[in-house]
């Protein structure tokens, strides 16, 4: 059970009598649970209403419904109880207390893992100090299929905040990577100002450098903890006469706040004099306390540390250490720490071909040597795949461990494990050898790619992605381009084709739009180098043209005062004079015609935030008529250049199919190649397959039949909104899979990923993204290079399956054969029968996982469908 707390808890009291005893008051729930899963085209089933608040609920997918709240007070606790049980393939459900109509304003919420399927929640809230308007309800969102029994649903007003004791005792270690033993195992430094190195081990910071862990642990509400920290001055070199002002390293320990992480305690220990040596030895105890202003009260919150060099001089942190205390100091229970890395060529790989052997290299800390230790590698279902035993002996960096060469897997996602299975009785700190004895394991991830490269992009369907290989913005400075290519982004945009991108959308990097390159009226300035990297990798581009310059900004004078033009401001706003606006566009598209071939007209034209109105400027024209000039301006000048260049219309959000229906009524599939929509909500219905989509693109489809022209449909910005890095990603992953597969059945030809930035720490919620924290391999990496690997050159061609019974089985056609791609979305494992008219009917071949894992073959045109995504190969190599 995860608990987050509410973006508007941002304040944590010092200190706070922690009630065990309060008084409640039960209120009534009003009126009976309501269906709200119709935004996003996933209707619940519900029944069987009882008074004690319970209800049945079936969820094909994804259901969210809810039940109305009585009015609630300002600055005043309430709670919120609920039992349930589910049954069939119910994965998660979360609990939210938020407003029913209206801007989305949560109070907090509680998500539920369905262990043993059986679900209890205990939740308390506080409502903020100014008046409390609006009409709330007690949501619950759902993911999975099959049916939830709820068999009590309370809420209650109270005094105070209830702390359930905790029979646990407090004492234990947190930060499993304490005195660098591990070396960089489960630290992020940055480059070469950050290392670990020497015997024993040490984080070594240059002035400015800076360490983060890149693990979490967990922080528990009402608990002390005691942080201790241990740093040197490093040794001056020669000619340094001690001079450089020398400050002890900055602790600072951040918890998730449900929107960007928040200090939770910092620690500065007192500078020494300038002289050398200088020594610091610092411990402080923090605690998370119960929120003095609104929000939920959190029973734990995941917690990250990162560590900073002050002053001129370079320092050497030896120990840093964080235990649950009581009120005396902690010893802390110290268990053996390890990590599993694999090299090659005794470098660190976190991607590989299938065909390319690694070696593991297994490394454990409060072991002695000779103790036995097995590693175990395990797949995407958690099964182990390999199993190492080793006998630890000293290795040069000071741990101990074992490697073992020669390690080749199949394709997929894998992490790993430690168990210790014996010690040597001579060790005079002998260690169970019970085979189930725990280490504490640090992340050891691995993606197994396909042993060539994915198709090119074809005609009937490319996947993009918006990957991150630029530079932050420069400031406003006519004749510098504001934005310029990454370092490190030629190497992102080579990765990204290895795992099956093909194509890059320019929304971000910003470098097309008009406000990017006309700084000034009449001065230029392109980004070329942005513009050719992904062509030099392999990928198309997908530029978007959008925005105006300052001096032709239709925005009213209070936007054209803001300094930022985009979002929101002055850059949204079209041209006031419609030939500024061509003469941008026939700019751009003749600088670029051989390397951009395909353009998009404006990002999101539906929101205010991105298509900005002013009245006074065109009075009485509705926004649809406004984007469609633009559109049917942009489609001249660029028609008029290269007829066999793309454009694409639309880029609504996924609330904007009535913007597209009346713009494609005033003739907006007259003025483009494709209509374009960012598909955000309706993905994490992906699990009941075209259904989830069809809602939404056919009521375009028979609005251009009327009109007598009908374009291809693209989601040009979509995700299910998050992927956590490790095993955590894997429910996701697969629903990201299973709406590639569904779009492509529903007739959508490409598809772009949002968005390939980096995350800033262990907790960043800018997740939707290819790759982890410190590079994490994330298991999407795996289900979208074995998809292109199979189907990134097929064309659909029919829906096989019953998907009103949950069978969603696709055929499609590449050059090599015929593939059948499929799962179920009942409530169990069945065997689906191809139809005799099928061309497989009666035939078999090979069955392929969703990571590419042959599984068998199948005979006499019977698939075995599971929840999970299987390919079933008929002439396909």
């Amino acid at each position: 059970m995860r608990f987050f707390l509410c973006a508007l808890c941002l304040t944590l009291v010092t200190q706070i009598a922690l009630a065990t005893v309060a008084s409640e008051r039960p209120l009534p729930l009003v009126g009976q649970w309501t269906d709200n899963g119709g935004w996003a085209n996933s209707p619940s089933g519900l029944s069987g209403h009882r008074r004690n608040g319970g209800v049945t609920i079936e969820s094909r997918g994804f259901a969210q419904v809810f039940v109305a709240l009585p009015p609630m007070k300002d600055a005043t606790i309430y709670r919120v109880r609920l039992d349930a049980t589910c049954r069939d393939q119910i994965e998660q459900v979360t609990l939210q207390v938020r407003k029913r109509n209206g801007p989305f304003t949560s109070f907090g919420s509680e998500v539920l893992e369905t262990e043993g399927g059986r679900l209890a929640a205990d939740m308390q809230f506080k409502t903020p100090s100014e008046t409390t308007r609006g009409e709330y309800g007690l949501f619950l969102v759902v993911t999975g299929v099959g049916t939830i029994d709820i068999t009590s649903a309370t809420f209650a007003e109270r005094d105070d905040f209830l702390l359930i004791p905790d029979p646990v005792p407090a004492r234990g270690e947190l930060v499993l990577n304490n005195a660098f033993r591990l070396g960089e195992a489960g630290w992020h430094l940055n480059g070469e100002n950050a290392r670990i190195e020497g015997t024993p081990p040490a984080l070594h910071l240059a002035p400015g450098g800076v360490a983060t862990s890149d693990i979490t642990f967990p922080v528990r509400i009402g608990k002390r903890y005691e942080i201790t920290l241990r740093a040197a001055r490093v040794s001056p070199d020669s000619g340094d006469s001690g001079s450089a002002s020398s400050a002890a390293p900055k602790v600072e320990v951040y918890v998730d706040n449900g929107k960007t992480p928040k200090v939770l305690h910092r620690l500065v220990p007192a500078s020494a004099p300038d002289s050398y040596p200088e020594t610091w030895n610092s411990s402080e105890t923090f605690a998370l306390e119960v929120p003095a202003r609104s929000g939920v009260l959190p029973k734990s919150l995941p917690a990250f540390v990162r560590i900073t060099a002050r002053g001129t001089a370079p320092v050497q942190v030896q120990q840093l250490g964080i235990v649950e205390t009581d009120d005396s100091p902690a010893t802390p229970v110290k268990l053996p720490a390890g990590h599993i890395r694999f090299e090659r060529e005794g470098v660190l790989v976190r991607r590989i071909r299938c065909d390319q052997p690694v070696e593991l290299l297994a490394r454990v800390t409060g072991l002695p040597a000779g103790a036995s230790v097995t590693a175990q590698i395990l797949d995407w279902g958690n099964h182990v795949v390999r199993e190492e035993t080793g006998t630890l002996a000293p290795l040069a960096d000071g741990t101990t461990g074992f490697r073992v060469s020669g390690v080749t897997l199949p394709t997929g996602w894998f992490d790993t494990g430690l168990r210790i299975t014996g010690t040597p009785s001579t060790a005079a700190t002998p260690v169970s050898d019970a085979t189930d004895a725990s280490i504490k394991i640090l992340p050891g991830e691995l993606v197994v790619l396909p042993a060539t490269l994915p198709p090119p992009e074809n005609p009937d369907w490319v996947l993009g992605h918006h990957l991150r290989y630029w530079s932050n913005a420069n400031p406003i400075q006519p004749g510098k381009p504001r934005y310029t290519l990454h370092p490190k982004g030629p190497a992102v945009l080579r990765e990204a084709y290895t795992l099956g991108i093909q194509s890059v959308r320019t929304h971000p990097p910003l470098h097309t739009k008009w406000w990017a390159v006309e700084q000034q009226k009449g001065v230029w300035t392109f980004a070329d180098d942005l513009v050719d990297a992904p062509g030099a990798a392999g990928l198309s581009t997908l530029g978007s043209l959008d925005g105006s310059a300052h001096y032709a900004s239709s925005a009213p004078s209070r936007q054209l005062a803001a300094r930022s033009p985009w979002p929101r401001n002055w850059g949204v706003y079209p041209a006031k004079n419609d030939e500024d606006w061509r003469n941008y566009v026939r700019i751009m598209v003749r600088r670029y015609r051989d390397r951009i071939r395909t353009w998009e007209i404006w990002n999101e034209p539906d929101h205010s935030s991105f298509l900005g109105i002013n009245p006074a400027t065109r009075p009485g024209v509705s926004r649809e008529e406004i984007y469609v000039d633009l559109v049917k301006s942009a489609a001249e000048e660029i028609r008029a250049i290269d007829p066999g260049i793309t454009i694409v219309a639309g880029a609504v959000t996924s609330a904007g199919r009535p913007f597209l229906l009346k713009a494609i009524e005033l003739g907006l599939a007259d003025y483009c190649d494709v209509i374009s929509f960012h598909c955000y909500s309706l993905v994490n219905s992906s699990d009941r397959g075209t259904a989830a989509f069809t809602g939404f693109t056919e009521p375009l489809n028979e609005a251009m039949r009327r009109r007598g022209r009908v374009v291809p449909l693209w989601d040009t910005e979509t995700s299910t909104g998050w992927l956590p890095d490790g095993r955590a990603g894997i429910r996701n992953s697969e629903t990201e899979l299973k709406g590639i597969l569904a779009r492509r059945a529903a007739g959508i030809k490409r598809l772009y990923f949002y968005n390939g930035y980096e995350k800033g720490s262990p907790l960043a919620k800018d997740f939707r993204m290819l790759w982890g924290y410190n590079d994490r391999p994330l298991p999407i990496q795996s289900l979208l290079a074995t998809h292109q690997h199979i189907l990134g050159d097929a064309r659909f061609v029919a829906i096989l399956g019953d998907e009103a019974r949950g069978q969603h089985v696709y055929l499609f056609e590449s050059p090599r054969g015929r593939v059948v791609a499929g799962w179920t979305s009942a409530s169990a494992a069945t065997n689906f029968a191809l139809p005799a008219t099928s061309p497989l009917a009666n035939k078999g071949g090979r069955i392929l996982s969703q990571t590419g894992v042959d599984c068998g073959s199948f005979v006499g045109g019977s698939l075995p469908l599971t929840s999970s995504v299987r390919y079933f190969t008929v002439g396909v190599e």
